[in-house]
């Protein structure tokens, strides 16, 4: 009789161990992508089924263990205990950072057993093998687009620059404080402004009140497929006038900031408790597999994964 391979469903159920302690499987940390055929099914299946365990909110909650996700223009910050991810690959730039001690960095992420730096802060380019290996802190990932104005920004305030991922940001120790304050539960709507600050990230709010009313109007009719002309018709301007003025003001391209609000009314709906499909449909998806395509590209794990139980999301509000 053939033994099944034990499988550790601390990714989705939370039951077993935190996920920073995940078991290492052939030198790396297990993930659902490791997981194959309808032994990954099942876990998926299970992940959505207590997905409703997440909680979308506009405030903090005090518990400072707790995992939250902060959505604001295109952007993300993850704050809790980490994914526990082996080698991978995200389309977004992240900025990494351990609240409480260093975390490890590989110098060679194809290697099965690489030699790891230990930092405080790293910032992993879109597209570039990395792989962390988590202290036994929480962690804090912000997700920024590679189109933006962002990933540069951080980029040129990273001490020690190397061709691949930097390590050992200038104002690190600001950063840390104020990742501190939100775990402690510090109030997201004042603290926001500030962390962009510190970052010197470009402004998330725009000032022409024509794109203004574009982003109100993605933020509250993320499944509509109005593209750029309905936009630009309903505010008064030529497509192309909308194109380069929406760019301008929020320093990313009209297609990519509508795909960071679909994926947060996604995950957020996920949160709320609705099934993968229905999540993605009512997002403006083509499929539940459009949107966990996409959703991984980006993140570098599946939705389900991502929307773990007890997760609570916090949404800035739309500008005004």
């Amino acid at each position: 009789m053939r033994r099944r391979p034990a499988q550790d469903l601390s990714l989705v159920s939370g039951k077993t161990r935190p996920w920073c302690l995940a078991r290492p499987v052939l030198g790396a940390w297990q993930d659902l992508s490791l997981v194959s055929g309808q032994s990954r099914d099942r876990l998926e299946r299970r992940a959505r089924g207590q997905s409703s365990r997440a909680r979308p909110t506009d405030a903090m909650s005090p518990a400072a263990d707790s995992a939250r996700l902060f959505f604001w223009g295109a952007r993300a910050l993850y704050l809790g205990p980490s994914f526990g991810l082996g080698a991978h690959r995200n389309a977004a730039a992240v900025l990494c950072a351990s609240l409480d001690g260093e975390f490890g960095l590989a110098r060679d992420p194809s290697r099965s057993e690489p030699d790891f730096v230990a930092c405080r802060t790293a910032l992993i380019p879109a597209n570039t093998l990395h792989w962390i290996r988590p202290g036994p802190a929480p962690m804090a990932f912000l997700y920024v687009d590679p189109a933006s104005a962002d990933h540069a920004r951080l980029r040129a305030r990273m001490r020690a620059v190397g061709p691949a991922d930097s390590h050992g940001h200038a104002d690190e120790a600001a950063y840390l404080g104020l990742l501190g304050r939100l775990r402690q539960g510090a109030a997201w709507s004042e603290l926001r402004e500030e962390l962009a600050a510190i970052l010197q990230l470009s402004p998330a709010a725009p000032g022409d009140d024509r794109i203004k009313a574009v982003i109100r109007r993605l933020a509250r009719e993320p499944e509509r497929a109005n593209g750029l002309d309905q936009h630009a018709a309903a505010i008064g301007l030529s497509a192309s006038r909308l194109q380069h003025l929406f760019k301008d003001e929020t320093g990313l391209a009209f297609r990519r900031y509508k795909l960071w609000t679909r994926m947060g009314a996604a995950i957020r709906a996920m949160a709320r408790g609705e099934p993968l499909t229905a999540a993605a449909l009512g997002a403006g998806f083509a499929s539940s597999a459009h949107f966990s395509s996409a959703f991984r590209a980006m993140f570098g794990l599946t939705p389900s994964a991502f929307a773990r139980p007890g997760l609570t999301i916090v949404q800035a509000p739309p500008a005004r």
